[in-house]
């Protein structure tokens, strides 16, 4: 899962059940359809999402909570988000 074309996957998951296309949007235009289906095959191989119809993929529900986690630290947190590169607000009870 330490793939950033598996974490975009997960990410495009986290909004609901999306198609093919959709997810293929999510890899980028220079990404193959047999990457993409590479991808997805390990993420159901791992047990975090299936495909309960054809061309469309859902994360499985067991898995939703600690996936959002993970997907909240890994894409919230580096060199540039916010809050991460600012310096601490000054206390309001330091003196003058």
């Amino acid at each position: 899962m330490c793939s950033p074309a598996r974490l975009a996957l997960l990410a495009a998951l986290a909004g609901g059940p999306r198609g093919r296309a959709e997810l293929q949007d999510a890899l980028g235009a220079e990404s193959s359809t047999g990457h993409l289906y590479h991808h997805l095959r390990e993420l159901q191989r791992g047990g975090l999402i299936r495909q309960p119809r054809r061309g469309t993929y859902e994360i499985v529900g067991r898995a939703l909570i600690p996936l959002l986690a993970i997907l909240s630290a890994a894409l919230d947190v580096g060199p540039g988000s916010p809050g991460v590169d600012d310096p601490a607000p000054p206390s309001e009870t330091e003196p003058e």
